[in-house]
């Protein structure tokens, strides 16, 4: 995807704010594998993704938590790191080759300070995201069983790389193991 297509939501802002933004984005290549953002240091940019999948996820001292997935047009990075200066509470890794725009936190203060049009599509962007964030608590505490959960992830989430996800990462997002993960799947694969 290309920047102009990635900002059109949540509305579509004028050729200049779009080349505004296009000025201070710095494109980047990301192997599968490779950390965007380390869970407890200090991230200097967000990362908006045009081609590719990667994972958010926290690591406590006994287990590893996959909190979301994030996909081509997505806009990701660390809010903890960008508003309070503090360390990432989580992760970003890339599950795939990714094709990325990076932004640097300050130039992205900049450039806001200057336009209240992109100032505008940014606070509508992180209100989208916050929107994001209560239909994914909601829906990862709980509702309904782990059947349903799955069902309703392939639904919500009808992306082309969806295959590209290893299991181990959907049983933790969906909070199951990976073995009750391949019993779903057989099941929700039987019903089809």
């Amino acid at each position: 995807m290309e920047l102009e297509e990635i900002m059109t939501e949540p509305w579509t802002p004028s050729d200049s704010v779009i080349d505004l933004m296009s000025s201070i984005c710095e494109p980047m290549q990301c192997k599968r594998g490779q950390l965007l953002v380390t869970q407890g240091k200090r991230s200097h940019d967000f990362f908006i993704i045009k081609e590719g999948l990667c994972r958010s996820f926290y690591n406590g001292e006994k287990y590893e938590d996959t909190n979301l997935f994030a996909k081509d047009g997505d806009i990701i990075g660390s809010i903890a790191s960008y508003f309070r200066g503090e360390p990432a509470h989580f992760s970003i890794e890339a599950l795939t080759a990714l094709d990325v725009l990076k932004v640097s936190f300050e130039d992205l203060r900049k450039a806001i300070a200057e336009n209240s049009e992109l100032s505008a599509w940014v606070r509508d962007l992180l209100f989208g995201q916050l929107n994001a964030l209560e239909r994914r608590y909601t829906y990862r505490s709980g509702r309904g069983d782990a059947y349903y959960r799955y069902v309703s992830m392939i639904e919500k989430w009808p992306h082309k790389r969806f295959n590209d996800i290893p299991l181990k990462h959907i049983a933790q997002y969906l909070q199951i193991t990976p073995q009750m993960l391949s019993k779903i799947r057989r099941r929700y694969l039987s019903e089809k």
